[in-house]
């Protein structure tokens, strides 16, 4: 399933249940003490990704039984709650099993599989421009891979290249349009799930 959070409210949109790809959508505020439910997506979408640009949601690619997915849902926020999905700006091609998260109010896709091959290539979204745009690849191939952003720099991490789970991570400085890699996990690797509480490298001491 994919996640978002959109001020105090998390968001749960697709997923699989065992049987079938889910297009249902559930949200959890912590006031609430309980999930409710919201407008679903268009379409069934397993293994999608989700960012969030100021109070809209971005359900990026994902499959279902029958096709990989280059479309993208987006739903605005701060509308009703009744509000639908509406299509946004397709993929460069289609993708799932990858990551996805939001940096300096661009969103960035990176990795997954394409249905038959595991992939390292990374996208970048423009909403300025509503238009998506190919970045550096990364090192590897990673599906089922971890993409966050923090101190203006995005972190790969994890996933698994189509033979073997991965333990490292890469990172991607947007002033050189380059990949390297940092540290490798000592403990985890494969699919890992990663959130950031955001604190600048500047106010870091050792």
């Amino acid at each position: 399933m994919a996640t978002a959070v959109v001020k105090d409210t998390i968001y749960v949109c697709g997923g699989y249940n065992g049987t079938d790809s889910l297009s249902s959508v559930e949200v959890y505020r912590p006031d609430w003490r309980c999930w409710n439910t919201r407008p679903s997506l268009a379409i069934e979408r397993c293994a999608a990704a989700a960012a969030v640009i100021d109070e809209q949601i971005f359900v990026i690619g994902g499959h279902n039984s029958a096709a990989i997915y280059n479309s993208v849902e987006v739903l605005d926020t701060s509308k009703s709650v009744t509000t639908p999905w509406q299509f946004g700006k397709q993929l460069l091609s289609p993708r799932c099993r990858h990551g996805a998260t939001t940096m300096g109010g661009q969103i960035y896709i990176a990795g997954g599989y394409d249905g038959s091959q595991f992939l390292n290539t990374v996208n970048m979204y423009d909403p300025e421009k509503d238009q998506w745009y190919p970045l550096a690849s990364m090192n590897m191939c990673r599906s089922r891979v971890s993409l966050v952003a923090t101190d203006d720099k995005l972190y790969a991490i994890g996933g698994h290249d189509g033979k073997s789970n991965i333990c490292s991570m890469e990172i991607y400085d947007s002033r050189e349009d380059r990949w390297h890699f940092g540290p490798s996990m000592k403990l985890h690797e494969g699919g890992v799930a990663v959130g950031v509480i955001p604190v600048s490298s500047t106010v870091i001491t050792r």
